[in-house]
């Protein structure tokens, strides 16, 4: 940049005294709980409001996404909740934006357990058959009753039928 002229050679030693090595947000995970709550500290005092902390939906959530707006990301979505919040920062507090980054998360986690029990389920049956003593027979397999199985099945059939809705 200094040979392209968009930045001072002088500017640029002068800075150079002391490198700082920052790695991002997302690499320093163990940072985040104490900068929101710094942040929260800021934000309550700047704004007037006693907003107490965070529900653990909402720790979960700042330690799972992966922050590519940094510190600046961070603190802007707590200053929004707390001039959101009434009471605790919940999920609801947080952006809509970020909110439904959370929930889509988790749906993906649930439908994903749902699939692999749905294809155990699916090759048991293939293997022991899809009539009454096929299905016993695969309920013992998987450890589970007959009635769970039936169960299961049901749910899977009424899944479907939504999702073609």
């Amino acid at each position: 940049m200094i040979k392209e002229k968009k930045f001072r050679e002088d500017l640029y030693y002068r800075l150079n005294v002391i490198p700082i090595n920052l790695p991002p947000l997302k690499e320093r995970k163990e940072d985040v709980g104490s900068l929101a709550k710094e942040f929260l500290k800021k934000y309550n005092h700047r704004l007037n409001k006693k907003i107490p902390g965070f529900s653990q939906e909402v720790m979960d959530f700042f330690m799972d996404y992966s922050w590519p707006g940094n510190i600046r990301e961070l603190e802007n979505i707590v200053e929004y909740a707390v001039n959101m919040a009434e009471g605790t920062i919940t999920i609801e507090d947080i952006p809509h934006k970020y909110s439904q980054l959370n929930k889509e998360a988790k749906e993906s986690i649930k439908s994903k357990v749902e699939n692999v029990e749905l294809e155990m389920i699916k090759q048991s049956l293939d293997k022991h058959g899809w009539d009454v003593k096929g299905k016993a027979l695969a309920a013992e397999e998987l450890g589970i009753g007959l009635r769970t199985l039936y169960r299961k099945l049901k749910n899977i059939e009424k899944c479907k039928m939504e999702n073609t809705d």
